[in-house]
């Protein structure tokens, strides 16, 4: 496991350093693909357990070498006292037998410490953190979800293709209806409160919900559909939930923290990047200014474990 917390930590700092020298430069489409490089190294981890490959820095091994030289250093220490014979060394059997009570000093210390399984400790305390982050996850993401489900109202329908892009026709980008059953439709709720447009999967739904204030303004309206939608043909859901699953596993980590709130920022300009691209240099002011708007009007915190996507993340 060490490999690959080492790997991967230089992996995110290259990355890190990279977003840093090219900042502006760089596609954000290439930047945010940058950062399944790092979920592939974590990942590795899992597929290679299944078939151990022994790793002379392993902890593990440097656990069981360690225990083994404390022993052996416990045993040279009671020949050295003569309480045991040479030729007893390395027969825990007969050490044991010869040892005086009384007779051990420092030796004593050494040979409790080394009776401890620091593997068992080691591995309880990565269990209790991982699962500990795991239900803390399925709380925040639960609670959101409650809370949204309760306030929303439905819109309207929109309809995407099979790549998930936005279908047009004369009337404009948005199909209402309410009788529609379709798989390529998806629903549009408006919420009061909500701080940003998001995207979001709850009781099997997958749908995009719309701050009250938004709704109300057409234009900015057809920014967020169009922002949530590039979320939707990007399968960021999916990665939000591989990132989550990720910082749980390596929660002792603080570089995979950061790679987490950088992926999920990257994942957000990735989407402005898109929307640009499809609106034409004629819009572009106007959902800049859409974005600003929505920065104002929230209290601009994303969680990092926040499966739902939002529309500010970027900035």
């Amino acid at each position: 496991m060490i490999d690959t917390i080492i790997s991967s930590s230089a992996l995110i700092v290259i990355i890190l350093i990279i977003r840093f020298v090219f900042k502006g430069k760089i596609n954000p489409m290439v930047q945010y693909g940058l950062w399944s490089l790092v979920a592939l190294r974590l990942a590795a981890f899992s597929w290679l357990s299944l078939h151990p490959i022994e790793s002379a820095l392993s902890f593990m091994n440097l656990v069981s070498n360690a225990e083994s030289t404390i022993r052996e250093a416990a045993s040279a220490e009671q020949v050295i006292a003569g309480n045991v014979e040479a030729g007893a060394i390395g027969n825990a059997v007969p050490i044991m037998d010869n040892v005086h009570i009384g007779s051990m000093t420092s030796g004593e210390g050494i040979a409790a410490s080394a009776a401890i399984d620091w593997q068992l400790v080691i591995m309880t305390i990565w269990a209790v953190g991982a699962f500990t982050l795991i239900l803390w996850l399925i709380y925040v993401n639960n609670k959101f979800g409650k809370t949204i489900f309760k306030n929303r109202n439905f819109l309207m329908f929109i309809q995407t293709n099979h790549k998930g892009k936005l279908d047009t026709d004369e009337i404009g980008i948005i199909y209402e209806g309410t009788g529609i059953k379709n798989k390529k439709m998806l629903p549009v709720y408006v919420v009061k409160g909500l701080d940003s447009p998001c995207l979001m999967r709850y009781k099997r739904e997958v749908a995009i919900y719309i701050p009250y204030e938004v709704a109300t303004d057409k234009e900015k309206l057809r920014f967020a559909i169009a922002h949530e939608l590039c979320h939707y043909k990007h399968h960021d859901l999916i990665w939000a939930i591989v990132r989550g699953g990720l910082l749980a596993f390596y929660w002792f980590n603080p570089l995979v923290w950061i790679a987490a709130v950088m992926s999920k920022r990257d994942c957000e300009l990735a989407c402005d990047y898109g929307v640009l691209k499809s609106i034409g240099k004629e819009d572009r002011l106007a959902y800049g200014r859409t974005l600003v708007d929505l920065i104002r009007q929230s209290n601009h915190k994303s969680d990092v474990l926040q499966v739902a996507t939002t529309m500010y993340g970027s900035a």
